[in-house]
């Protein structure tokens, strides 16, 4: 349960940050091409205002004659400065957004309020976004310390289990150091017989005589392997029916000697009590 919580909470977070750096970029983007239009346009009203300065110039040179002066400024009020302002607000606002048509030019100005508007509007549905989830890590964390410590009923379960797999742990450990014990000793062992077979060769490959020939003719000087050789057994009317018996049945015991044999091995296992039995009586 306490894994299942901090896994949760680790998900959660990650997506909100996640999230948080999405809308983030999103904003700074926006608010960057905001920024860069509002540049332009500075720089704009900038050239506006330094062709007005120019242009005052150029009237102040032209000034030759006073009547021509008096009859230009006499109808002049305060309205053609605000025309001119206006003119070069527009002027700004048109290089700023590289658009000459006034129609197009307010199509784009209520288009960029609407994505600002949008923006905050998004920006406010997410901070309230992060506020809620707070809230629910807060909850998450509060939960996660009362279960932490807490006893549940479980808890008594588990910790007899734990005990229980202890124990069967240390018997287990108990018994694989005991194996570990026994191995070492049959290493041991094994290291010692291999020794003992290379010296063994070693000394064995110095005689000249082959042991396995000196086994077989041991083995066929005892007396107990002697046998006579039955005679042949044919028929006198055919040549083709000449044979011998094979070597098998030669070697082999008859039922004499087998028997024989059996009657020995009884009366030498046969346990001495019946006698003692019998002399009882008499």
């Amino acid at each position: 349960m306490e894994r299942q919580l901090m896994v949760e909470r680790r998900m959660m977070e990650k997506e909100l940050s996640e999230r948080r750096g999405e809308k983030e970029k999103e904003v700074e983007g926006r608010l960057e091409r905001e920024r860069e239009g509002e540049r332009r346009s500075r720089k704009g009203a900038q050239k506006l205002k330094e062709q007005g300065r120019i242009g005052t110039i150029r009237e102040g040179l032209a000034e030759d004659t006073a009547h021509i002066r008096a009859q230009q400024t006499a109808p002049v009020s305060t309205t053609p400065k605000s025309i001119v302002k206006l003119v070069e607000n527009i002027n700004a606002l048109r290089e700023a957004l590289s658009c000459t048509d006034l129609q197009e030019l307010e199509t784009r100005l209520v288009s960029q309020k609407a994505i600002r508007e949008q923006l905050q509007t998004q920006m406010t549905q997410c901070e309230e976004l992060v506020r809620q989830s707070m809230e629910t890590l807060a909850a998450l964390e509060l939960q996660y310390a009362q279960l932490k410590f807490s006893a549940g009923p479980g808890s008594d379960r588990f910790e007899r289990l734990k005990e229980e797999m202890q124990v069967e742990l240390e018997q287990e450990e108990e018994r694989c150091s005991h194996w570990e014990d026994k191995l070492g000793k049959a290493q041991s062992v094994l290291h010692r017989v291999e020794k003992g077979v290379n010296n063994l060769f070693f000394r064995m490959s110095c005689v000249q005589v082959k042991v396995w020939s000196f086994l077989e003719q041991s083995t066929m000087m005892e007396p107990r392997n002697y046998k006579r050789a039955s005679s042949p057994v044919y028929d006198s009317t055919s040549e083709d029916t000449f044979r011998f018996r094979s070597q098998e049945k030669d070697c082999s015991l008859s039922r004499k000697d087998i028997k024989r044999r059996s009657i020995q091995l009884i009366e030498v296992h046969q346990p001495k009590k019946k006698a003692q039995r019998c002399t009882k009586k008499i």
